[in-house]
């Protein structure tokens, strides 16, 4: 069968290919050239060609030549071999040595051959040629395209093979890190790139087992697929081609497609994400190597929370707030623990007063600590240990969290806040009935009651009313929002006051005390004074829950 290309397995130097308008294409070992192709090879070449079908053909330099398939061919055996010469002939010759003749006279003039024989022996080789020193044309025979050749040079030396094509890759290590994922740097995303070679001309490259044809890579490649390796994307942004193909570099970005799940409790640890790289030469060469990625965990970011101050008796009591979405607190690309539980934990509760003694934060007012990350510390005014505090006093209140990833990465913190003391203020206010607290004797002998008056008290303290004393006699609070008519009256010699109502405010802070003040008889007046008066006054003293305190008078 008649070979219709040829196979370029060994290439020294240069050669080119002629096209139909005259221009040189160059050569390389791999390619496939049409069999009516016309070759130039340069000073130094060596070219080998393998029919498709059949034969090798070697070109050596400086030769122009169009090939054809008969060069392919080898000779037949027949046309080749020589007749035995004729007995006669032989006899002439035998018989004119052995007579001291020229023996070439009796040989028929060169014009007349000897006939083609059909490949038997003889006992001498005529010669049917004279090799010139000169570069030669080698023919070999048939053989298939597989089977290792040998180059034929003149004088029957075996040149050595050339070695069989080889091809390289080599290979690049970069970051990326989680934690550029939820911000604005880009640190989730690298760049690098890699060197690839083939001797037999780079044919295609697989990356990521995605496969890149040469051409491709020489085109646009920003039209080129990327690589999804699982863990990120990459793909191409440039390629340099290097002499005659036979070298490049492939320059590829990275970016992390998201959060990987690493080592649980192992803070900033990695993972790799290697991706295979093959590059295969036109004549077969291949070579491997790979893009090391390393791939760094990120771990949550707990910031120290200043929750701010809460005064004693001021209208503000409660400080709070929210671990999980306090500024500058994250979870990180991981995300938080699946459970809340996981996710928040709470550590120790610290207390100090002035700087020095640690103080039980219970006694000043209620801490509550969620499972959700929510808190909030309610300063309880009613409270002994907080009234005790003066306007100098601070207490400094430290209370410990972390924040666990879902790889179990923790970071934890503390959030702070000052109880900050007050100096405790109280007062007493008499408001007196419509005839201003005047009593008078003549009721004491009419119908009339006018031996009798009534009033408000009102007593207030900043750090809560404890306690009222009238005209000597103490009342706790407690007493006075019990049963009234069991509290007894006060006899101040001249009347007698009763205590009819009482109201205390919602914060404890003010009540409101009613009463009645009758005269018990008539009084020693000044003597001839007509209608003369006497004062008659009743002491008032408050006593606030922190230890404030004020005095007054119904007069």
């Amino acid at each position: 069968m008649a070979n219709t290309f040829a196979l370029i397995t060994k290439l020294e130097g240069q050669a080119w290919i002629r096209d139909a308008d005259g221009n040189l294409q160059p050569l390389r070992v791999g390619m496939r050239i049409p069999v009516d192709a016309e070759i130039i090879t340069a000073a130094g070449a060596q070219l080998s060609l393998q029919g498709s079908e059949s034969g090798v053909l070697q070109v050596a330099e400086n030769q122009q030549l169009k090939l054809a398939d008969d060069l392919f061919k080898t000779a037949d055996p027949a046309e080749s071999a020589l007749a035995n010469p004729a007995d006669t002939d032989v006899n002439a010759l035998i018989t004119a040595l052995n007579q001291g003749q020229d023996p070439l006279a009796q040989l028929d003039p060169t014009a007349a051959t000897l006939a083609g024989g059909d490949g038997a022996g003889s006992t001498y080789v005529r010669l049917s040629s004279v090799i010139e020193n000169t570069t030669p044309l080698a023919l070999e025979y048939p053989r298939s395209v597989a089977t290792p050749t040998a180059d034929v040079i003149s004088g029957g030396v075996i040149a050595p093979e050339e070695p069989a094509p080889q091809a390289g890759v080599g290979g690049d290590a970069k970051s990326v890190y989680e934690a550029g994922l939820n911000q604005e740097a880009s640190s989730e995303t690298t760049s690098g790139s890699i060197a690839i070679s083939a001797s037999d001309g780079i044919s295609s490259i697989t990356i990521g087992g995605v496969s890149f044809t040469l051409a491709q890579l020489l085109g646009d490649v920003g039209l080129l697929p990327s690589v999804n390796t699982g863990e990120g994307t990459l793909r191409i942004t440039g390629y340099t081609p290097g002499a005659n193909n036979q070298a490049g570099t492939v320059s590829y970005e990275y970016t992390l497609n998201a959060a990987q799940q690493h080592a649980p409790g192992a803070n900033n640890n990695t993972l790799p994400d290697t991706v295979g790289i093959t590059v295969l030469g036109a004549g077969g060469s291949t070579a491997g190597g790979s893009i090391n990625i390393t791939i760094v965990d990120d771990v949550p970011v707990a910031t120290a929370i200043n929750a701010g101050v809460v005064t004693e008796d001021s209208a503000t009591t409660v400080v709070d707030g929210n671990v999980k979405t306090a500024t500058g607190n994250s979870f990180g690309a991981d995300g938080q623990a699946v459970l809340d539980a996981d996710a928040v934990t709470w550590g120790s509760v610290n207390a100090v007063l002035n700087g020095g003694a640690a103080v039980n934060l219970s006694n000043y007012g209620a801490l509550v600590r969620n499972a959700d990350g929510s808190w909030s510390f309610t300063l309880d005014n009613s409270k002994p240990a907080t009234q005790a505090l003066n306007a100098g006093d601070t207490i400094a209140v430290t209370l410990g969290y972390s924040l666990t990833d879902k790889d179990s990465d923790t970071r934890s913190s503390t959030i702070s806040f000052n109880i900050q003391g007050a100096d405790d203020t109280a007062r007493v206010t008499v408001n007196a009935g419509d005839d201003n607290d005047f009593v008078y004797e003549a009721g004491l002998t009419s119908a009339a009651t006018t031996e009798s008056t009534t009033g408000v008290i009102t007593v207030q303290a900043s750090d809560g009313v404890a306690k009222v004393t009238i005209g000597g006699v103490e009342y706790t609070v407690a007493q006075l929002g019990g049963n009234l008519a069991a509290l007894g009256t006060v006899n101040t010699d001249e009347g007698t006051l009763t205590i009819t109502s009482f109201s205390l405010a919602g914060d404890g802070k003010s009540a409101d005390i009613g009463y009645s003040y009758t005269l018990n008889a008539a009084q020693q007046h000044a003597p001839g004074a007509n209608n003369n008066t006497l004062p008659d006054t009743v002491g008032i003293t408050v006593l606030g829950a922190g230890g404030s305190t004020a005095g007054g008078s119904i007069n």
